[in-house]
C-alpha cells in the first residue's frame, strides 16, 4: 500500500512538472536561458575546465544565458565568467523528498535546456550516492519534458548497476541525449544504455589564458630554460595515482620518476627542465603537496632545474603554461587534455580506462603506464624515453586530429 502511494505521489509530481513547463509563465522569457549542473564542488581544475569551456561555448557560440545548479549557497567556480546566476539546492541531497522535487520543478520550468556535465562522476566509482543524485536531477528535468543532455561522460570498467539503471532511465526519455566522451566507455555501456552519442570532452573547448602573476613567473622561467637549451617537461603527480600505489610506495614512485627524467635527458642528448603542475586543489585530492615534495628531489642534484606552478592557478592558466612545454607526463586526464589541446605530446599514468579512450580520439596507441609499473624505475625510464624520442611523430598526429576532436567536443551541445 505504501509503495503504491509513493508511486502515485511521484507520478503526480512528474505530471505537475510537465504542466508547469507547458502552461506556467517562464521567468526571463525574453532571453534564451539554460541551466548547467556541475559534477563536483570547487577545487578540481579538471571540472573547472569542463565548466568554463561549456559555459563559454553556450554563451559565446550558441547565444544562451547560463545558470549553474549547485549544492550549496556559495558562488562556485567564479573563474567561469559566463555564468549569469546560480540555482542553489542544498537541501535536495540533504533531505530529498517530494517537497524538494516540487521546489526544483518550479525553478527548472524557467529554462530551455538542462545540461549535466558528467565527466567521470556518473558510474558510482567515487561516490554512488553522488552519481545517483546527479542522475536523479537529470531524470527529473527530462521527465518534465525539458531537453536534457548528459554531457561528456565516461564510465569505469564495472560501473555500479544502480548507476547504469539510472542512466537507462534518463535515456528512456525522448528529449534526453547522452553524450559519452570515448569509445572505450561506449563499449562498456553497449547493450545496457541506448542512444549514446560519441563526443569528446568539453574541456577541449577551453581557451588558454596566461594572465596573472603566477603564470607570468612560470613563463619567464620557461623562456630562460629554453634559452639555455633545455627540453621542457610538464609533470603532474596526482593524489589518485598515490592512492593506487599506496602511500608506502610514494617514495619509490618519486625515485622512479627521478631516474626516468635523468634517463630521458641522456637519451635525447639535451638537458631537461621540469615544471610541476598541480591540477586538483581539493583537500582530499590535493596535488600541490605531491608536486612540492618532488621539487627538492628533482632540483636537489643541481642537474635538472625545476619549478612548481603554485596556486592561485586556474585551468585556463595551466593550459596556457602547458602549451609552452615540449612534453607532458601527467597523472591527471584533464591536464593531458590541456596538453593535447595545445598540440603538446603527453604520456599518462593511467588509473582508469578513460585515458585509453582519450588517445583513441587521436588515432594513437595509449601512451599510458600503470601506477604499479610507474614505480619500477626501469619500466618507467623505457616508457618515458620512448615517448619523448617519438615526440615529432606524436605532435604531427595530434595536430592532424585536433580539429576533428574539437568538433566532437562541440557536438556535446547539439
Amino acid at each position: 500500500m505504501k509503495a503504491a502511494l509513493r508511486r502515485a505521489a511521484s507520478n503526480g509530481i512528474d505530471q505537475y512538472s510537465r504542466l508547469l513547463r507547458h502552461f506556467a509563465p517562464r521567468k526571463h522569457a525574453s532571453t534564451r536561458r539554460v541551466v548547467v549542473l556541475a559534477p563536483s564542488w570547487k577545487g578540481s581544475l579538471g571540472d573547472e575546465a569542463v565548466i568554463k569551456a561549456s559555459t563559454d561555448h553556450l554563451t559565446s557560440v550558441l547565444g544562451y544565458e547560463v545558470d549553474l545548479l549547485t549544492f550549496d549557497q556559495g558562488l562556485a567556480y567564479p573563474e567561469a565568467e559566463a555564468i549569469s546566476g546560480y540555482v542553489n539546492i542544498p537541501d535536495y541531497f540533504r533531505h530529498g523528498g517530494w517537497r524538494e522535487r516540487i521546489k526544483l520543478a518550479n525553478r527548472l520550468r524557467n529554462y530551455e535546456q538542462f545540461f549535466l556535465l558528467g565527466t567521470d562522476s556518473l558510474d558510482g566509482g567515487y561516490s554512488e550516492w553522488q552519481s545517483l543524485g546527479l542522475l536523479t536531477l537529470a531524470e527529473q528535468a527530462a521527465t518534465s519534458g525539458m531537453p536534457t543532455s548528459v554531457v561528456g561522460f565516461s564510465v569505469r570498467e564495472e560501473p555500479k548497476p544502480s548507476c547504469t539503471e539510472a542512466l537507462q532511465r534518463v535515456a528512456a526519455h525522448e528529449r534526453a541525449r547522452l553524450c559519452i566522451r570515448d569509445l572505450v566507455s561506449k563499449d562498456r555501456l553497449d547493450g545496457m544504455v541506448r542512444r549514446l552519442a560519441v563526443t569528446a570532452d568539453p574541456a577541449f573547448l577551453l581557451r588558454p589564458d596566461s594572465a596573472g602573476d603566477a603564470a607570468a613567473e612560470v613563463l619567464r622561467w620557461i623562456d630562460a630554460q629554453r634559452a639555455s637549451g633545455h627540453f621542457i617537461i610538464g609533470l603532474n603527480l596526482s593524489a589518485h595515482v598515490i592512492e593506487c600505489v599506496g602511500s608506502d610506495a610514494a617514495p619509490r614512485l618519486q625515485g622512479s620518476i627521478l631516474e626516468a627524467l635523468a634517463a630521458a635527458g641522456r637519451s635525447i642528448g639535451k638537458p631537461v627542465a621540469v615544471i610541476l603542475v598541480p591540477h586538483d586543489l581539493r583537500r582530499r585530492y590535493d596535488d600541490v603537496a605531491f608536486c612540492e615534495s618532488l621539487l627538492p628531489e628533482i632540483s636537489g642534484s643541481g642537474e635538472i632545474p625545476a619549478i612548481v606552478f603554485r596556486p592561485p592557478l586556474t585551468a585556463a592558466a595551466a593550459k596556457a603554461v602547458i602549451g609552452h612545454t615540449d612534453f607532458v607526463f601527467s597523472g591527471r586526464m584533464h591536464l593531458a587534455i590541456a596538453a593535447l589541446g595545445m598540440c603538446v605530446p603527453v604520456a599518462c599514468i593511467s588509473y582508469q580506462g578513460k585515458f585509453e579512450g582519450l588517445y583513441q580520439h587521436f588515432g594513437l596507441e595509449p601512451l599510458t603506464i600503470s601506477p604499479a609499473d610507474a614505480c619500477d624505475a626501469g619500466k618507467l625510464s623505457r616508457f618515458l624515453t620512448g615517448a619523448i624520442l617519438d615526440c615529432a611523430r606524436l605532435k604531427s598526429s595530434i595536430e592532424a586530429a585536433l580539429p576533428g576532436v574539437t568538433e566532437l567536443a562541440r557536438a556535446n551541445f547539439g
